[in-house]
């Protein structure tokens, strides 16, 4: 049997206080004189034998008393050399130290030293923290553990403890030894805690539980804006949840709002204990650009969350690509030609250039009268990458190649051209491209009527929505979402030759809410340790490659130059676990600020609840090999048990003291 306190077993001297008292019972005992003390021999002599018993049974009992307590703070352990973890040979050793924000990282650190004292100077080392990083997976000798173990800092990554244990057990299985352990030294946060995804083998586990930090926090938990676009002049609608992480309620916590660190909107919340709100914040776009901000949440003592950060890329203009059959459609010109919000380029199918189709927003397939297999592939990168597209049809439109293209995205096709007069008699005003069109709902509005048009036909795999429909229940125009885009789909060339819509008063808000409407907004933050991918926006200038691109805080000093990668969403930062601090950063090419974007710390590390320290050992016992005998409850009973029986005999011992009064 071993003893996981064994200092505690000084304190078996006490047992010396009850037997002085006993022996040295300083007690004074007046005498009485009796006439005649015949009759009282017989009792005084049966009373002093029951009592020297009784109070040698009370001497018993107290020392019991004394060693059960003891032993139950020296825990005591049955001691199996199958089970040890320091065993003779070579032994390999993987210690896991978390270190993120809800640890106390000097006490994590201790545990750590004292763990790798137990073995010797021959044993191999493995340090491992919440970054998981290249350089830990190595292992080393017991001095060069101590020196990575006193360089450790605190980090913002927040892993699964899944992927601590599966990382740390293939490691293990990877070197050579019979002798293998792994320590998980942590404070078990219990949304990190994720046990059923453990995996299963021979080697040792011991899990070193710490005390928990503060358990009081208000953090901001994710935020996320309404509108479908941006655009200086615009007000923002931004949605806010703030989450109470602890077992009290919180009043008027205050939050504020920056934008170019200029305050310009505050709000108040009140929470209950665990409980979440979605809190409105609204401000007006005042310029075009890169809008770095982040709202301030006033709460302590766990202060690393109380800024959340994100970025608004405001574009100075939408681009619009028109690609035409043969020659220019006017009345997207007269529309869009001289409008400052939109840049709309006009050219030939004939000579597309398909590196630039990234940089827009929208392309309008107008009247082309075949798509070919290359064009075909490029538009659907296009749409992939949160690309919209506009298809408006010709009378020569082979549909034959056009449907084998919308059919490869699982898209409507078109039925064969119907020359007849119909009008469209239905439009659902409810559409997001009817969107602050009408303040009051007109009843008799106009609706366009065409002479001929292509029956757009959709099937059971395609997603479909109605915007303008003819008396036949026929499509005037239709809308089939994609993942972060839409295609529109019109039924009829845009010329008076096929219908008078482009007279219509729907024909301006459903164009150009169409147009605006497919500015897609960039993400607006991204979580550190999480995403190592950093899209940059769409530009103008596609020649990046040659160019050196680097990052820089807003907040600090700290820059760095990122990988840059191009793939099917366009240009692509790579950080590689440069970043430690969430802030705001600039994107910077020759000297210039091209692009933003936002880095916030992961809300798993701001959710205060944590596993208890008994509960780590019953949660985890099927991986642990610290199957202990459960001696701590076999004391307790003990202790109480011999408590009871000293109280028994202190009973009897003033009854019998009274009778001899008597």
């Amino acid at each position: 049997m071993g003893f996981a306190n064994p200092y505690f077993l000084f304190g078996l001297f006490a047992l010396l206080i009850p037997i002085a008292v006993h022996f040295f019972n300083f007690h004074r005992y007046k005498k009485v004189y009796f006439t005649n003390v015949s009759v009282l021999r017989e009792i005084e002599i049966k009373s002093k034998k029951q009592n020297q018993l009784y109070k040698w049974l009370l001497l018993l009992f107290r020392c019991l008393t004394i060693v059960f307590l003891i032993l139950l703070f020296s825990q005591p352990y049955l001691k199996n050399d199958e089970k040890s973890l320091v065993k003779d040979g070579k032994n390999i050793v993987i210690v896991f130290v978390d270190n993120s924000f809800s640890v106390r990282l000097d006490r994590a650190k201790a545990k750590a030293k004292e763990i790798a004292d137990l073995y010797s100077a021959t044993d191999r080392f493995c340090l491992l923290t919440m970054d998981l990083s290249g350089k830990e997976r190595h292992f080393v000798d017991k001095n060069r553990f101590f020196n990575l173990l006193s360089e450790l800092e605190t980090t913002p990554s927040s892993k699964m403890m899944s992927d601590v244990f599966n990382t740390a057990h293939k490691l293990a299985a990877n070197e050579n030894g019979k002798n293998k352990t792994c320590f998980f030294i942590s404070d078990f946060q219990r949304s990190c805690l994720d046990e059923e995804n453990f995996i299963q083998d021979s080697i040792d586990n011991v899990f070193v539980p710490l005390e928990r930090g503060d358990e009081n926090n208000i953090f901001i938990d994710s935020l996320w804006i309404e509108n479908k676009t941006i655009m200086k002049g615009r007000a923002i609608d931004l949605k806010v949840r703030v989450k109470n992480s602890s077992k009290q309620a919180m009043e008027k916590i205050p939050l504020k709002l920056f934008v170019d660190s200029r305050q310009v909107a505050v709000a108040s919340v009140d929470l209950k204990e665990n409980e979440s709100q979605v809190v409105p914040l609204s401000f007006n776009i005042e310029r075009n650009g890169i809008l770095h901000s982040n709202i301030n949440i006033m709460d302590s003592p766990v202060v690393f969350d109380n800024d959340y950060y994100f970025t608004l890329l405001v574009s100075e203009k939408i681009r619009v690509l028109s690609l035409n059959e043969r020659k220019e459609n006017p009345y997207l010109i007269r529309l869009f030609g001289q409008e400052d919000e939109v840049e709309f380029d006009n050219r030939l199918v004939a000579n597309p250039d398909y590196n630039s189709f990234n940089s827009y927003s929208l392309i309008i397939l107008n009247g082309l009268e075949r798509i070919d297999e290359g064009l075909a592939n490029e538009l659907k990168k296009f749409v992939e990458n949160s690309g919209s597209l506009m298809i408006i049809p010709t009378k020569e439109m082979d549909l034959e190649s056009v449907n084998a293209f919308l059919n490869s995205m699982s898209l409507p096709y078109y039925a064969q051209l119907k020359e007849q007069t119909i009008r469209v008699n239905k439009f659902d005003k409810d559409n997001f491209l009817f969107k602050d069109v009408f303040s009051t709902y007109i009843e008799n509005i106009s609706l366009p009527t065409s002479k001929m048009y292509f029956p757009i036909v959709s099937t059971s795999s395609t997603a479909k929505q109605s915007v303008l429909t003819y008396s036949n229940s026929d499509d005037f125009l239709a809308i089939s979402p994609m993942t972060s885009s839409n295609v529109y789909m019109f039924s009829v060339g845009l010329d008076t030759a096929f219908c008078d819509f482009v007279n219509n008063s729907l024909f301006v808000p459903i164009l150009w809410n169409s147009v605006v409407l497919s500015e897609v907004v960039p993400k607006l933050y991204y979580n550190i340790g999480e995403e190592e991918q950093i899209i940059l926006a769409k530009e103008k200038n596609t020649s990046l490659k040659e160019d050196i691109v680097s990052v820089k805080s807003k907040n600090d000093s700290t820059e760095f130059i990122p990988q840059l990668i191009t793939n099917q969403k366009g240009y692509v930062l790579r950080l590689h676990d440069q970043v430690s601090s969430s802030g705001n950063y600039d994107v910077i090419v020759n000297g210039n600020v091209i692009s933003g974007f936002s880095l916030n710390y992961s809300s798993k590390e701001s959710v205060m609840e944590f596993v208890d320290k008994t509960d780590v050992n019953k949660e985890l016992k099927a991986y642990s090999s610290q199957n202990k005998f459960p001696f701590a409850f076999v004391f307790i009973i003990l202790a109480l048990s011999s408590i009871l029986c000293e109280t028994i005999l202190m009973y009897k011992l003033n009854k019998l003291s009274k009778n001899e009064k008597k």
